[in-house]
């Protein structure tokens, strides 16, 4: 057992010692110097290959790519900002927003050319108004022309008497007088016009010539018309007074022509409601006053109309200095975007 021992530990020494080439630690240390030549070959090799792609002598190297992509992205964004390439981006908003502006631009032109002839064309018929054989003639006949009209397109019956002597002896008051046809509640009940261009006659006046109207020729129902150049200042443009109607007309403004045809509705109405007052419609004399006075109290919006309608101009006025403002800071932003561009541009180089 010690022969084996001995034997036992002699071999065990000598597996650590470094005498024999052959030993166990003897050749952990030979293959300890051989993979460590072959890792620090390995090493530099890779160390250099990394120095390598961070070259700039290298035009593969990877430091050598990603500045020639940063290169190429900064100019592909420069040349998006420039005027000078047509197919930039700002070129291309730039011909956009001038696209619109020249839009605009026509738009405008055409409404104002729209608007100018719709003032032309309203010009035009104002002095072909002028020119007729209405607006030729004096106010009472200009009156009775407008009358006629009116009577024929009812069924009425008109007939100027101006120039005859009525009831009342060598009196001629009642300039027209209207008889209302077979097909009226009230048929061949009357109405006595009297117009007036006199600045001397003011309501009272007025009222008491239709009242002499009405006599001498036997209405029940007369229509005072003013004209509106020699009306009393202050009167209304439609009134209603008993069974007298009151009227101020400009035969020279087609806008007025409402209240002219209202006055003959009311009167109309007042003849309908005098002819057939008796017991079995007395119920209806109610609808009859009721649209009286909503005719009278409609005819008061006319004004507001009036009112209105000339503000139309104004309006189209505004509108095309608005669209020239617009215009203006469309420019205002282009010059500020090239400005802003040139700016980029420098700060990029």
């Amino acid at each position: 057992m010690d022969t084996l021992l001995i034997a036992q530990r002699e071999k065990v020494v000598g597996e650590f010692s470094l005498d024999r080439q052959d030993s166990a630690l003897a050749r952990l240390l030979t293959e300890l110097r051989t993979h460590h030549g072959r890792v620090a070959g390995d090493l530099k090799d890779t160390m250099a290959s990394i120095v390598n792609e961070f070259s700039l002598d290298k035009g593969d190297s990877a430091l050598s790519r990603l500045i020639n992509r940063v290169e190429a992205a900064q100019r592909q964004i420069s040349a998006e900002f420039t005027l000078d390439e047509e197919g930039s981006a700002l070129s291309r908003m730039r011909r956009d927003l001038l696209l619109m502006i020249e839009t605009i631009r026509k738009e405008s032109v055409e409404f104002q050319n729209t608007v100018v002839a719709a003032l032309e064309a309203m010009k035009a018929r104002r002095q072909e108004a002028f020119a007729s054989t209405r607006h030729g003639k004096d106010f009472e006949q200009a009156a009775y022309t407008f009358i006629e009209d009116v009577c024929q397109k009812a069924g009425d019956i008109p007939e100027h008497v101006g120039d005859r002597v009525g009831d009342i002896k060598h009196c001629k008051v009642g300039d027209c007088v209207i008889t209302l046809g077979p097909d009226c509640e009230a048929a061949a009940a009357r109405i006595v016009c009297e117009m007036k261009e006199d600045a001397s006659y003011d309501l009272r006046r007025s009222l008491d010539e239709i009242s002499i109207a009405k006599a001498n020729r036997k209405a029940d129902v007369g229509l005072f018309i003013h004209s509106s150049k020699t009306a009393p200042i202050g009167l209304k443009r439609l009134a209603r007074y008993g069974n007298d109607v009151v009227v101020v007309w400009d035969s020279d403004d087609e806008g007025a022509d409402a209240y002219l045809s209202a006055g003959l509705m009311i009167c109309k109405a007042l003849a309908v409601r005098n002819a057939t007052a008796n017991d079995e419609i007395a119920a209806d004399f109610d609808l009859f006053e009721k649209a009286i006075r909503e005719i009278e109290r409609q005819s008061s919006f006319l004004e507001e109309i009036k009112t209105s309608s000339s503000t139309i101009k104004n309006g189209a006025d505004k509108i095309l200095n608005r669209v020239e403002t617009m215009r203006a800071a469309f420019v205002k932003q282009i010059e500020a975007l090239d400005t802003q561009a040139s700016l980029l541009r420098k700060h990029v180089q």
